[in-house]
């Protein structure tokens, strides 16, 4: 078999000048004997959907996270990729806005924090993200779980209360535990500090870039701060009686 290897130096030049996804904090992830607090922000059918394509590799660099490009309406490279190698073939990815109350480790009680790109300080995980949903894999029970709530909820709304989420271990498997709390209203500062779906939309291209054919010469764009991921908590002094703790 002949190596085109002029070809493989295009493709590695064109993969290191792909926009790597944003430092910013976009995305809930949880790690074993985590949980977090979350207020959903948006109901079940109103949330985004799109196609995705994934691939895992130990090596972030050549792992595959992004947003099919026929979503923003352009030629997609993965899609041409996935004729030859069907694990890139895009899947539907639900994406569920919440509020993220708090994150903690259920062994010590200790809060999650993160390094601030910009200022270098560790600050705790608060404020708007996107849970990153699919019908395959184990976060499946996470969005198996919202479809039944939603169902068999009076109001049909997973807005109408909290929830916490923790990935815990059997012994053998990991796991997502998703457990309601008492309803009652959202948090008006939450409600009206909420962004548009539009919004979220666009921040989660801007952290999961297409990948688009012949496109070299055109960036995606940049995306306006639209989502204040690191928004204040709702005030300590309202916590006690609006926001129930762990």
């Amino acid at each position: 078999m002949t190596v085109d290897t002029l070809a493989e130096i295009d493709a590695e030049l064109k993969r290191s000048t792909t926009p790597r996804t944003t430092r910013k904090q976009v995305f809930l992830y949880l790690s074993v004997d985590q949980k977090a607090l979350i207020r959903p922000i948006y109901n079940l059918n109103s949330v985004v959907s799109m196609m995705k394509h994934f691939k895992w590799n130990d090596n972030a660099d050549y792992k595959v996270d992004a947003i099919c490009a026929r979503e923003i309406g352009e030629p997609c490279e993965l899609c041409l990729a996935a004729q030859e190698e069907k694990k890139l073939t895009a899947s539907k990815t639900f994406f569920v806005p919440v509020y993220v109350y708090s994150v903690v480790s259920v062994k010590t009680g200790a809060r999650l924090t993160y390094k601030d790109p910009n200022t270098k300080e560790q600050k705790p995980v608060v404020g708007f993200r996107v849970l990153e949903l699919s019908a395959f894999g184990k976060i499946s029970g996470v969005l198996t779980y919202f479809r039944s709530f939603l169902r068999d909820n009076p109001e049909h709304d997973i807005t109408v209360c909290d929830f916490t989420i923790e990935l815990s271990n059997s012994g053998t498997s990991n796991s997502y535990v998703v457990q309601p709390q008492p309803a009652k209203p959202m948090h008006p500062q939450i409600r009206a500090k909420a962004p548009a779906l539009e919004a979220f939309r666009k921040v989660i291209i801007e952290a999961r870039p297409p990948q688009i054919v012949q496109n070299d010469d055109m960036a995606l764009g940049g995306l306006d701060d639209d989502i204040p991921t690191d928004v204040s908590p709702v005030p300590a002094q309202e916590a006690e009686d609006d926001i129930p703790e762990f």
